[in-house]
């Protein structure tokens, strides 16, 4: 049997994964951003935000930016540990 033959027949008589398996993995990414939108929207983290840092606490623009990049902070890291 040639090398194309064997890669067909292991491309045809592989193990299908399940279905929810298969959602969980495509779904990932979107559910971690979402949770951890949720966290940074919430008041008491805005509250917690602005007495850890003092600099967020000037204005509300400020806030939202330091929240925007911890947002993507965070997911970029989550995504790192992920895809390991």
């Amino acid at each position: 049997m040639n090398p194309h033959e064997q890669i067909l027949l292991n491309a045809i008589f592989k193990e299908e994964t399940s279905s929810i398996t298969k959602l969980f993995q495509e779904m990932r990414i979107p559910i971690i951003a979402g949770i951890l939108f949720l966290v940074l929207s919430i008041p008491q983290t805005s509250v917690m935000l602005k007495s850890v840092v003092p600099y967020v606490s000037k204005s509300e623009v400020s806030l939202v930016l330091f929240k925007t990049i911890l947002f993507i902070g965070t997911l970029f890291v989550a995504l790192m540990f992920l895809s390991k």
